[in-house]
């Protein structure tokens, strides 16, 4: 039985560090750091302490340009 088209097998997680997601879009993650609190990258996901980014989000988002993700922090 197969889940559909989807672009992530089984075997690769569902949720990924920052480092990967700086892999995954090629800049670094410090830049990761800077475009999140400026509302432009995805905002992560907190579990457990951890934070993680939606892989699948992550690709969908990029597929569509990198839309601005939310309100600019220290802005009025």
């Amino acid at each position: 039985m197969t889940e559909g088209n989807h672009s992530a097998t089984w075997d690769e997680p569902l949720l990924i560090g920052k480092a990967t997601a700086a892999r995954l879009t090629g800049i670094s993650a410090r830049s990761i750091d800077r475009l999140v609190s400026c509302g432009k990258f995805l905002p992560p996901v907190r579990l457990g302490g951890r934070v993680l980014w939606d892989r699948r989000a992550l690709t969908e988002w990029v597929s569509a340009g990198c839309p601005q993700c939310g309100r600019q922090q220290g802005r009025a």
